[in-house]
């Protein structure tokens, strides 16, 4: 099954989006930020390459990813409740997001 982004059947994030979750949210990257690169550096991901984050919240993954590839590559963050959960990416880094 396919859902494409604002589709009715798609189901609520369990623990919504209220400020208090975002900031969760925002700590549990940041504490996993490290690891997370270095799953990431794993993978393969290295510059110039393209990446695609399927579900990707706030962005958080996107953006490590986005550190990596450099400006010769190109990462597409996709999320089903986007308008909502990216506010604070749009706070953080104004400068590295295109919507």
């Amino acid at each position: 099954m396919t859902l494409a982004s604002g589709d009715s059947a798609a189901a609520p994030y369990v623990l919504g989006h209220s400020a208090q979750e975002l900031q969760r949210l925002t700590l549990q990257a940041r504490l996993l930020a490290p690891i997370t690169r270095r799953l990431l550096l794993a993978a393969g991901v290295a510059s110039g390459m393209r990446v695609l984050d399927v579900g990707s919240g706030m962005g958080d993954v996107a953006f490590l990813a986005a550190e990596l590839v450099g400006p010769a590559g190109h990462v597409v963050g996709a999320d089903l409740h986007l308008p909502r959960s990216l506010t604070p990416a749009r706070e953080q880094r104004p400068s590295q997001l295109r919507t």
